[in-house]
């Protein structure tokens, strides 16, 4: 049930959001800023105590889901500002690129011990502010795109089916192709398009079966 704690999330961040939207930007900003450095103490306590990684509790704080409401509230507030100039689009973009890799490197590299960064997968990815400006840069350019690829349009439509569906399929179709396949990149970008795929043609025949009223 891993996977639909994600929901309880989603539910505490719409709370946030409803919260701080009437908030004066200066507001805002504030509370993007101290949710990132919240967050990354976490981070950094996690990695200097190498038995936290496994700490259930810490590991899935809602916390570190919190910049993102921060991020929403300040995206829909500065997208006239920053599409009216291009210059002003471009220095933000550049900045989101600084600030993505700036952290990674951090995270990856001086957070982690010698041991955990020889097992990557350990690293707390829900932690990461990297992914919080790597995010927030590919939702800019995403605003920039003229027009949805119809893969864009097909997999956005049975994204909540896709999520709900995957925890049921992923286990045994990467263990199948992994099996078949020993190139890890190879066998992981197989894996994911085939769970994709067919846990969204799922979707569209639960929704078509049961009339939209569910996924």
């Amino acid at each position: 049930g891993w996977a639909y704690y994600f929901f309880s999330v989603l539910l505490i961040n719409s709370f946030l959001t409803a919260l701080f939207h009437r908030c004066s930007t200066k507001v805002i900003w504030c509370g993007f800023v101290c949710s990132i450095i919240i967050s990354q103490g976490v981070f950094h306590a996690m990695a200097h105590h190498s038995h936290a990684w496994i700490d259930v509790a810490t590991y899935w704080w809602p916390i570190c889901f919190f910049p993102v409401s921060f991020v929403a509230i300040l995206a829909s507030r500065y997208q006239s500002f920053l599409s009216e100039n291009q210059r002003r689009w471009w220095i933000t973009v550049m900045a989101l690129v600084v600030a993505t890799f700036g952290f990674a490197m951090v995270e990856w590299q001086f957070c982690a011990d010698a041991g955990l960064q020889k097992m990557r997968t350990f690293l707390p990815e829900y932690l990461r502010a990297s992914l919080i400006f790597g995010s927030t840069l590919l939702m800019l350019l995403a605003l920039r795109c003229k027009y949805s690829p119809w893969i864009v349009k097909w997999v956005s439509k049975n994204s909540l089916g896709i999520f709900c569906l995957h925890v049921f399929m992923l286990g045994a179709v990467a263990s199948k192709v992994q099996s078949k396949l020993p190139n890890h990149v190879v066998a992981t970008l197989v894996t994911v398009a085939t769970v994709i795929a067919v846990c969204g043609i799922a979707s569209k025949v639960m929704r078509r079966l049961l009339k939209e009223r569910i996924i």
